[in-house]
């Protein structure tokens, strides 16, 4: 993952909702080494409403050093959403979901029920 004033700089990977058939995210990052995991949205200033950061492999996530809140999709084998958290604030550490492999982290709001719900399936493409 690369990350220049808060913004995500690989966007050429697009989070599709499979049972909508609606984007979720235009511009997305992986972070799936050690370090890019740990660090995920740390210090950020922002992230634009149509961006996000899929994390793998991931059971739960926190919001230390965070300056803005976040909405996060915990998402299962074969692409279901598990879980989704909305508005978490910085300095929390929501529960998350043993049965996880991935959360994906995205701007707080992003993650409507229009857009995103428990048990749609997701493709990263």
């Amino acid at each position: 993952m690369t990350q220049k004033s808060g913004k995500l700089y690989n966007k050429n990977i697009v989070i599709y909702n499979l049972t909508k058939n609606k984007v979720v995210a235009a511009r997305s990052d992986i972070a799936d080494g050690f370090f890019s995991r740990l660090r995920g949205l740390m210090f950020a200033k922002s992230i634009a409403a149509d961006e996000a950061l899929v994390i793998k492999p991931c059971l739960a996530i926190h919001t230390f050093f965070m300056r803005f809140p976040l909405d996060a999709a915990f998402v299962g084998r074969g692409g279901v959403v598990l879980k989704v958290a909305l508005g978490i604030k910085p300095w929390r550490v929501p529960s998350g979901v043993s049965s996880s492999e991935m959360v994906i982290e995205m701007a707080s709001g992003a993650l409507r029920k229009d857009i995103l719900a428990e048990g749609d399936v997701i493709e990263i493409r």
